[in-house]
């Protein structure tokens, strides 16, 4: 009647009942035992049944039944139903003294009540008491009606109270230590619980952030197949669908190479690089195709168990396309400034070549004006060869060798007239020659800088 549980299959069934219920099944059995003597006393003690005892004893478990079934249980204090197993001790103590000449046995119904004392949990020593005493005055109070008081009256029937004491100590016994264990399996429950619903409160986190971030995200196992796929990657998903195939698999998406041109075969796509525990980073592809493409740089970070065992890989991929666009736009930006700044400086150039063809006509300082000037337009028209070099991608050096002490005499006389304007005077002390294997116009730049950053800042 407590949440002592006799067998999970009770503490599945029973003890999900309403009290009223569970004392009405408590109190059943008894009713039902003593159904099964009626019939038998019918069936071959017909006279018991004219017996007032027994027939109190009848009423008493038939009033008894009712009462579990009409008292609001509930709206007492919680021990107030065990007074039905006391009373049944009266109930069958009737029986017994009223069918003892001809019914024996009947005294062993007191089993039920005590049963249900002792495997109630409560108060276990007063039910163990209460057990063999209300046995004891069971057959010991018709003994003294009819003046039957002798030691030896009194001692033959002290089985029935002493078998009925070892069997409320050894229920009470095995309730309480099935009531430990309901204990220790409830609390390990709880903690389990506790830990599932972390474990799910962690779970709505994570999947809140996936599908958050404005970065496709999906992750496989060691055998390719999909354990997660957030909102943006099933987007990108649909975007590289083909036209009419609205779920295709991996190996049918229109996934390009980075010119958005090349098809990528199936090997070479960024899952399938993932499957086969690759690792990579920001390798870029093209998905869709006209106005819908997108350029996306995908990552791939493999996933493995305790062992270090690959299990599985996450894949990454961030919409750049906006940034693609943006370079490309840079490019040809870059591209076609220096194309028109090609033009003039071939002119310039040319016409300072046509003066110092004739720089024999020339005052001598004209003439190394006209060189310092031939040298830097040459230098921006590299420049400009170099801004177009950066735009297709193909910027390289070209070393070779050179007199450095050359270049740091012509870097000298451009600096110059910037150096007599803030007062500063510039000492060449390079040794002639001095050859090094170099780019003559990196390092015509770098001293050009060095010496620019020198002027300005002494």
């Amino acid at each position: 009647m407590t949440d002592a549980s006799p067998s999970p299959l009770l503490s599945k069934h029973f003890y999900r009942r309403s009290l009223r219920v569970r004392v009405i099944l408590s109190q059943l059995p008894l009713p039902i035992s003593m159904l099964l003597v009626v019939i038998v006393a019918v069936a071959f003690r017909p006279t018991t049944m004219d017996n007032p005892l027994f027939q109190a004893g009848l009423w008493m478990q038939a009033a008894l039944l009712l009462a579990c079934a009409l008292v609001p249980w509930h709206r007492l204090p919680f021990p107030s139903f065990l007074a039905i197993p006391y009373l049944d001790f009266v109930a069958v103590g009737l029986s017994r003294a009223g069918s003892a000449d001809l019914l024996a046995n009947v005294g062993l119904l007191a089993l039920f009540p005590v049963f249900w004392l002792a495997a109630s949990g409560l108060a276990r020593r007063t039910a163990i008491v209460t057990s063999f005493l209300g046995t004891l005055l069971m057959v010991w109070i018709p003994l003294i009606v009819t003046g039957q008081t002798t030691m030896q009256a009194f001692s033959q029937p002290l089985l029935l109270p002493l078998m009925m004491l070892a069997i409320a100590v050894s229920v009470s016994v095995l309730t309480n230590s099935m009531d430990a264990q309901r204990r220790s399996i409830e609390a390990m429950d709880a903690e389990l619980r506790e830990s599932l619903e972390a474990s799910r409160k962690r779970e709505r986190l994570l999947h809140a952030i996936v599908e958050t971030v404005s970065v496709g995200l999906v992750a496989v196992d060691a055998d390719g197949h999909d354990v997660l796929q957030n909102r943006k990657q099933r987007k990108f998903h649909r975007l590289a669908a083909p036209a009419g195939n609205p779920d295709p698999a991996e190996a049918e998406l229109l996934i390009y190479a980075a010119d958005h041109s090349t098809l990528l075969d199936a090997g070479e796509r960024p899952v399938r690089r993932a499957i086969q525990g690759e690792a990579f980073s920001d390798n870029l592809i093209w998905i869709g195709t006209g106005t819908e493409a997108r350029a996306l740089s995908s990552t791939a970070r493999p996933i493995t168990d305790p062992a270090g065992n690959f299990a599985g890989s996450v894949v990454a991929f961030y919409d750049v396309t906006e940034l693609v666009t943006a370079l490309a736009a840079k490019d040809d930006f870059v591209s076609n400034i220096s194309h028109e700044f090609r033009t003039p400086l071939t002119s310039i150039l040319g016409y300072i070549g046509l003066a110092l063809d004739d720089s024999a006509t020339l005052p001598a300082d004209i003439t190394k004006y006209l060189k310092v000037a031939e040298r830097n337009a040459d230098r921006l028209l590299t420049l400009v060869s170099d801004l177009l070099s950066i735009a297709a991608h193909t910027a390289e050096i070209r070393p070779r060798v050179t007199d450095l002490a050359e270049l740091i005499e012509l870097s000298l006389d451009s600096a110059a007239p910037a150096a007599a304007e803030n007062g500063v005077t510039l000492v060449n002390e390079s040794q002639t020659p001095l050859r090094a294997h170099a780019d003559i116009s990196r390092m015509g730049q770098v001293l050009d800088n060095l010496l620019s950053n020198a002027v300005k800042y002494s």
